[in-house]
């Protein structure tokens, strides 16, 4: 991460204090770890699903996808799951290694399609 990518991701992170988010860390941390953990679709889905319900409600999901994506972070943020900065879908799991069910290359979409 570039100086100027961590001022921007800093500036996007303060807006984040009006997240409808902002005073449920224990809850979202314990539905990221399920989503983590997931082993099906089915289970990925059900664990972000209450983090998901709170994003459509945010006045500033735009913000959240910006912030995430300048931090690279890897979690449930702005409705969606991202992985190091990347926006994926939420259905993703991940094989026993801890990496993303998916073939080096291609669009997570595609690959749940198939």
């Amino acid at each position: 991460m570039t100086i100027s990518d961590e001022v921007l991701a800093r500036q996007a992170a303060n807006q984040l204090v009006a997240a409808a988010c902002v005073s449920k860390g224990v809850f979202w941390s314990r539905h990221e770890q399920a989503h983590k953990e997931a082993t099906t679709r089915e289970e990925a889905v059900a664990a972000a699903a209450p983090l998901v319900k709170i994003c459509r409600s945010c006045p500033i999901v735009s913000e959240c996808a910006n912030w995430a994506a300048l931090d690279s972070y890897t979690g449930i943020a702005a409705g969606t799951f991202w992985s190091k900065g990347k926006r994926r879908d939420v259905e993703l799991v991940r094989n026993r290694a801890g990496r993303p069910l998916e073939t080096e290359g291609q669009d997570p979409g595609e690959q749940l399609a198939s």
